[in-house]
């Protein structure tokens, strides 16, 4: 089910790339770009994210500045210690790699930075984009990507807003694997939100609520290979209870566990998801699903993966069952999940 929307939070995109600065490519510039973060986080309240990029724009003749990252998150962690700093290599969050907003089908959220800097010095886009399954730091990713071509508005992509169809494809590639969405929506001329993208956010968040408002794992007997101590507290059943910090785990030692689900009657379905208990961190690395399929009287291969994370919402054809089965195959520590969802979308399932 979506979150209902409350407030929101304060994040400042400043680029050290200043070309026209006088001291930019001087050791002088890295202290000028320092004090420009402290203005600004010092001025604006509360800031829950400070972004940065690459900053590598000079060009092959142009003015080469060598960034000094420890003092800029310095700078971002005296003011705002409680900010996430968003970079190729975090420390907070980082680049998911490309801006097609398009995370990697396998995602950790744990990354290597040892010997990694934003920009030029960031590790390859392919580790970006899968993480490191032993990663020293808790790095996850941070998938952006624009309403339009480009950054900013134009009145000649005014036809070229991308449609409900594409969000929801991108929503399944970020959000749906473990990312969470930086979806940019650029002001017109005046300042606003042009009115066919507010219609176009409008539509995607309608059909977001269409397909994910209705669970059709409701009312399921869910049965585990194995239940942490034999205990309530840590049931298969709490994968349906609606509360993040109830659920389901295996005895410690325990990385190989079957959940079967029991659904009420048949359903018809299309999305999967499944969440870890995120606070216990990332621990799931191999998983199939299966489905009964009662023209055969035989289980049938469905989906799999590698990594879950906070949120994997798996897309297939159409099937129709009251049966289906999660084999968890193998798993960094005992496996915790705190989510399941069976859901049906009328919208194309090519991502």
């Amino acid at each position: 089910m979506l979150a209902e929307i409350t407030d929101l939070s304060l994040v400042y995109y400043l680029s050290p790339w200043d070309k026209n600065h006088p001291d930019y490519g001087t050791n002088e510039y890295n202290a000028v770009f320092a004090n420009m973060l402290t203005e600004i986080l010092t001025s604006y309240g509360v800031i829950f994210e400070q972004w940065f990029d690459g900053a590598n724009g000079e060009g092959p003749n142009g003015k080469k500045q060598t960034y000094d990252w420890k003092l800029f998150n310095e700078a971002v962690y005296k003011n705002q210690p409680n900010a996430i700093i968003f970079s190729d290599v975090g420390p907070g969050c980082r680049w998911m790699g490309n801006e097609e907003g398009v995370a990697g089908e396998t995602n950790w959220s744990r990354l290597n930075r040892e010997g990694f800097t934003p920009g030029i010095g960031a590790p390859h886009p392919n580790v970006l984009q899968s993480g490191d399954i032993d990663g020293e730091k808790w790095i996850p990713a941070e998938t952006d990507v624009s309403t339009r071509p480009g950054w900013f508005y134009s009145p000649a992509t005014d036809s070229l807003v991308k449609t409900t169809e594409q969000l929801l494809a991108i929503y399944l590639t970020s959000v749906g694997r473990n990312s969470n969405l930086l979806l940019n929506v650029p002001p017109d001329r005046r300042g606003l939100i042009h009115p066919i993208d507010s219609a176009r956010l409008m539509e995607f968040r309608d059909a977001r609520e269409e397909i994910y408002s209705q669970n059709l794992a409701t009312g399921a007997k869910i049965l585990a290979s194995n239940e942490c101590g034999g205990s309530k507290s840590y049931a298969a059943s709490n994968i349906l209870v609606e509360d993040y910090d109830t659920y389901w785990a295996t005895d410690d030692g325990i990385s190989i566990a079957t959940i079967t689900i029991e659904l009420p009657e048949k359903r018809t379905f299309n999305r999967l998801m499944l969440q870890e208990y995120i606070p216990l961190g990332q621990r799931v690395a191999l998983f199939t699903v299966e489905y009964f399929d009662a023209t055969t009287n035989r289980w049938q291969p469905l989906t799999e993966g590698i990594t879950i994370g906070y949120k994997r919402i798996l897309p297939f054809a159409d099937i129709t069952t009251d049966s289906l089965r999660i084999s968890i195959t193998n798993s960094l520590a005992c496996p915790v999940l705190n989510d399941f969802g069976l859901y049906s979308s009328k919208w194309s399932n090519i991502i």
